[in-house]
């Protein structure tokens, strides 16, 4: 269902309907990753602005939103030729070679030649010990997903966790699973995934990890299944901001909070146990907080159309199009505000 706006159609819902004028539409936001999620996949230092559904993902530990392969070093594969008990595991000639294809996998995939990057790897893993399998098997993986080659990706994840004790990695890997699962729409079996990955870090002694939380909230959504989602969206939120377990800088774990917030808040739209005013006010108080996200701007649009305020309407929504470098093209996109940015329905026709 479109409205015209300015001779150019604009998207609308039959509750809350995106107003506007539609001239310099023509900015792009960065790309969502696979569902749109994944992730799903660029650079790991995505900031809130970016308009990803998912917010940064964490350079270390877990991370379920769009991150860089991280290849093993040459220093560290050098350190398996004589292994402490002093009997050889790889071959000066098969080190030799795994290198110089590590070299070849770590430029191709800086370039997003991810076909590149996976033939490599899999030159590496025939010649790889079995002690390094795990950890190329990953590797390649992570290459299949950001390719959103999500079948042989979870077939790599399984074999690397296969023989893998209950390790942070093992946990990282899991979640990596939940991350493929949903780039094929199975978000149940993704919601599993997720849970074990939280269930095993915190067993190790870990935080239940924010971006893990806020991917368990997508799931839900997904799922129809908009309280819960709100409860994984929250805690994500607070973990953020409470969490000082999470290597990441502190603009980013802001950033990290208030996507998860503004994910929250999309949700009280749908749930219906809060009046428009209210859920007005929290948008608000989010685009204040993320001056360069037009996400915030273009909710507010549409909730103030649905209200019948058209006027404040189409002055949010040309900021959010005009004034912010990531522009709107994207929120006139219904297929990607429904399954990218996930908002509900009563938020998109």
């Amino acid at each position: 269902m479109f409205r015209t706006c300015s001779g150019r159609p604009c998207p609308c819902s039959p509750r809350l309907q995106l107003p506007g004028n539609c001239r310099a539409r023509t900015r792009r936001g960065t790309p969502s990753r696979c569902r749109t999620h994944l992730c799903r996949s660029g650079s790991s230092s995505t900031s809130y602005a970016d308009e990803v559904q998912d917010p940064p993902s964490s350079p270390h530990r877990i991370t379920t939103g769009r991150r860089h392969v991280a290849l093993t070093t040459a220093l560290f594969l050098s350190s398996l030729l004589i292994p402490a008990g002093g009997v050889p595991v790889a071959r000066a000639g098969d080190l030799e070679q795994m290198e110089t294809l590590e070299a070849v996998a770590r430029a191709a995939y800086g370039s997003r030649r991810f076909d590149e990057a996976i033939v490599a790897l899999t030159e590496i893993i025939k010649l790889a010990p079995e002690e390094l399998q795990p950890r190329f098997r990953e590797m390649r993986g992570d290459c299949y997903t950001d390719s959103k080659q999500f079948v042989p990706a979870i077939r790599d994840y399984r074999a690397a966790i296969a023989a893998m004790e209950d390790t942070i990695d093992k946990a990282r890997i899991l979640s990596q699973i939940g991350l493929a699962l949903e780039g094929l729409d199975r978000f149940d079996e993704a919601v599993e995934s997720y849970d074990e990955s939280l269930k095993l870090a915190n067993a190790l002694g870990n935080d239940r990890d924010p971006y893990l939380l806020n991917s368990l909230g997508n799931c839900y959504a997904s799922l129809g299944e908009w309280k819960t989602a709100r409860m994984y969206y929250l805690e994500s939120a607070n973990s953020f901001q409470r969490s000082r377990s999470i290597d990441i800088s502190m603009q980013k774990r802001l950033d990290g909070a208030i996507f998860s917030f503004s994910n929250a808040v999309l949700m009280d739209a749908q749930i219906g146990d809060m009046d428009d005013a209210s859920i007005v006010k929290r948008m608000q108080d989010l685009a204040r907080r993320a001056p360069g996200s037009a996400d915030m701007r273009a909710a507010l649009a549409a909730m103030w159309y649905g209200m019948g305020e058209s006027e404040r309407a189409e002055t949010q929504w040309e900021f959010a199009c005009n004034s912010i470098a990531v522009g709107c093209a994207k929120y006139e996109d219904l297929d990607w505000l429904r399954r990218g940015r996930r908002w509900p329905p009563s938020m998109v026709a």
